[in-house]
Formats: C-alpha cells, structure tokens, sequence
C-alpha cells in the first residue's frame, strides 16, 4: 500500500498541508521503502521550499 502511495502521490503538497510536513512523510515513505537516496532527496526539496519562502 505503502509503494503506491508513494506513486500516485503529487509531488506538491495538498492545499492546507505545509510543504515541510508533506515532503518529510514521503521521505519517511521512501525510507520505510528501502530508498534512502530518494528520501535525502525530499528532505533537500523541502529544504529549498523553506529557504525560498523566508521561513
């Protein structure tokens, strides 16, 4: 369930969810999935998303 999730899941967040909290449950997905390179990658995406939005 987990991997299609993870699939057919937008890359950008739902209206009302933060971008950090949205980008860290896939990262924790990816990781649960055995995919640590993917996860660093939207911790780096979240990462941006905040550093580009001042916070």
């Amino acid at each position: 369930m987990l991997a299609d999730w993870i699939k057919t899941a937008d890359l950008l967040p739902p209206k009302g969810v933060p971008a950090l909290a949205w980008h860290g449950a896939r990262a924790q997905a990816l990781l649960r999935l055995q995919n640590p390179q993917a996860a660093l990658t939207e911790v780096e995406i979240a990462r941006q998303r905040q550093h580009s939005f001042g916070r």
